[in-house]
C-alpha cells in the first residue's frame, strides 16, 4: 500500500512539474521521497560496502535531489506558476 501511495505521489507531482503548475508545492513531496529513498535504501549500502559504492549507487538520487531543491527555490525565474 505504501509503495502504491509513493508511486501515485511521484506521478502526480511529476505531472504538475512537467505542466508547470504548482511547481513549488509539487517539489516538496518529491524532495521528501528522495530523502527517504537515500536514508532507507542507500544509507545501509554506505554502512555495509563503504563510501565508494555508496557514492556510485546514489549519484542519480543526489542529482535529482539537488535539481528539486533548485526548482523549489528558483521556480519564479522560469515563469512557473506557484
Amino acid at each position: 500500500m505504501t509503495l502504491f501511495l509513493v508511486a501515485m505521489i511521484e506521478i502526480a507531482c511529476g505531472a504538475l512539474v512537467i505542466a508547470r503548475m504548482y511547481v513549488k508545492y509539487a517539489t516538496i513531496p518529491l524532495i521528501v521521497i528522495m530523502i527517504g529513498a537515500l536514508v532507507i535504501v542507500k544509507l545501509p549500502l554506505l554502512i555495509k560496502e563503504g563510501i565508494l559504492s555508496f557514492v556510485f549507487e546514489s549519484r542519480l538520487d543526489f542529482v535529482m535531489l539537488i535539481l528539486l531543491i533548485f526548482l523549489f527555490f528558483h521556480h519564479e525565474k522560469f515563469n512557473l506558476k506557484v
